[in-house]
């Protein structure tokens, strides 16, 4: 009955350092400034954003800014938002770098769909091939608006409210594919992971290398006449990723399926010396 016992928990450890982990997607509550009704900001402990709304012509302009100090973690890289709106807004948007910003890399070689590594000089300032949006999802993100738009992944069986439905973003929303860049090595396809994600001002400091928007986007979704900034509401920052990929095993994970694995040896050979 012990041995029997033994093999059940070796065998649990096994599965759980085998199972797949996902990087969890922390959402903020943004709060309008009273200074200026079309901008938005939100901040914690390790987070400061700010999106800026504006009208120009039948566009809604939005200026996406992380203000963080210090950018070392994935869920403290800036990825889009959601929000609400009063009016109808054209499919789809765009996004550029800010005025100001660039794209940079920590190591990370940024390449084409051929395999062609870009010249940092030439890095691309359109980012739709990056950025997927989605339209008329209030009813299934938890009511934080009608509109989205993101370079991260959610995974779909993590959904951001367990209560809700919520189908995130993926492949099947990018802006435009055919300006899709990779990294290298590739991940799944834009958009995915913390490509592009939007550092503070300082850009990454974390350990493991990757491509990077420093540190500001600028979004333009056209829409009806008479679009009115006041008409925004239910802000939303998005941070950090879900991978539909699975994460190398960290150290602590192959001790864990070291240990397992060694277990269960030791348990077969203790049931042949007993038989």
């Amino acid at each position: 009955m012990k041995i029997r016992n033994m093999t059940l928990i070796l065998v649990i450890g096994c599965v759980l350092a085998f199972s797949p982990r996902a990087y969890s997607a922390p959402i903020l509550q943004g709060f309008e400034s009273p200074i200026d009704s079309g901008s938005w900001t939100a901040s914690d402990a390790d987070r400061y954003a700010t999106a800026v709304f504006s009208i120009d012509g039948n566009d809604l302009k939005i200026v996406l800014t992380n203000l963080a100090t210090l950018t070392d973690e994935n869920d403290e890289l800036l990825m889009g938002l959601f929000f609400g709106f009063t009016g109808d807004l054209t499919d789809p948007p765009s996004v550029a770098l800010n005025t100001g910003s660039s794209l940079g890399t920590d190591g990370v070689d940024i390449v084409d769909a051929d395999g062609k590594t870009i010249d940092p000089d030439d890095y691309p300032t359109n980012l739709n091939g990056e950025f997927g949006y989605l339209t008329d999802i209030n009813g299934i993100n938890g009511g934080r608006g009608d509109y989205g738009i993101s370079s991260s992944g959610l995974d779909p069986t993590k959904p951001v409210d367990p209560s809700e439905l919520w189908d995130g973003f993926g492949e099947g929303t990018i802006i435009d594919p055919d300006l899709q860049i990779y990294t290298t090595p590739k991940n799944p396809l834009a958009p995915n992971g913390p490509d592009f994600g939007i550092t503070g001002p300082d850009g990454w400091d974390g350990s493991n290398a990757l491509a990077y928007i420093n540190n500001s986007v600028i979004i333009t979704w056209e829409g009806d006449s008479g679009l009115d900034v006041n008409n925004i509401d239910q802000v939303h920052f998005l941070y950090g990723t879900d991978y539909d990929n699975i994460p190398i095993p960290e150290p602590a994970t192959m001790l864990l399926l070291g240990t397992g694995l060694i277990g269960l040896g030791w348990v077969g050979r203790k049931k042949i010396d007993n038989s």
